[in-house]
């Protein structure tokens, strides 16, 4: 049975979350500190992709499956979908696990950020607006 053992993901795995954890949680902390925003949720937007497409990169040299520059460059271009489909080629059905721990990860780091950055803006946590739909 082949488990998913985190002690064998490797140094740039370990790298790439800590980074686009971060990353997501600055984002989450500037949607809710509108005075902050300039451009830097852009910024940060991709960042996260291009580290994605630098994962992506590392890991297929670490397998022993090195992608040509061109690849590479399309890679950086098409991160936001190439990442995932690689995930899935690489590491078959283990991959979606991989994805699903990664978008779990992803989604409480935004919202940390997003309740730190609305605490700090407004001194009161919680208290998000989610827009007109939302009551």
């Amino acid at each position: 049975m082949n488990a998913i053992r985190p002690w064998s993901l490797g140094l740039h795995t370990w790298l790439f979350l800590a980074y686009a954890y971060g990353l997501t949680f600055l984002i989450g902390y500037l949607v809710a500190a509108p005075n902050q925003r300039n451009g830097m949720i852009l910024l940060c937007q991709c960042l996260l992709y291009a580290s994605g497409a630098t994962w992506v990169i590392s890991d297929a040299r670490r397998r022993g499956r090195p992608f040509t520059t061109a690849v590479g460059f399309w890679l950086c271009v098409t991160a936001l979908v190439s990442t995932p489909i690689y995930t899935l080629w690489s590491r078959g059905w283990k991959g979606l696990a991989y994805i699903g721990l990664f978008l779990v990860g992803w989604y409480l780091a935004a919202f940390a950020g997003l309740n730190l950055g609305n605490y700090v803006m407004s001194q009161q946590p919680w208290d998000i607006d989610l827009g007109p739909f939302v009551e």
